[in-house]
């Protein structure tokens, strides 16, 4: 499967986060599962939550 990279607009994003991958959470493959990336926004939806308020 070819690499593909996605182009956004600078002024899309307005928050960004640090978050460490856990070895659990990637596969045999090097990839990062479903259930790990959803956690993983989940995490960082709560952050922007906690830093608004």
């Amino acid at each position: 499967m070819p690499r593909k990279e996605l182009d956004f607009d600078n002024d899309l994003f307005v928050f960004e986060t640090v978050m460490r991958v856990r070895h659990t959470e990637v596969d045999i493959g090097q990839h990062l599962t479903l259930e790990s990336l959803t956690a993983l926004v989940t995490e960082a939806r709560a952050i922007l939550a906690l830093q608004r308020y």
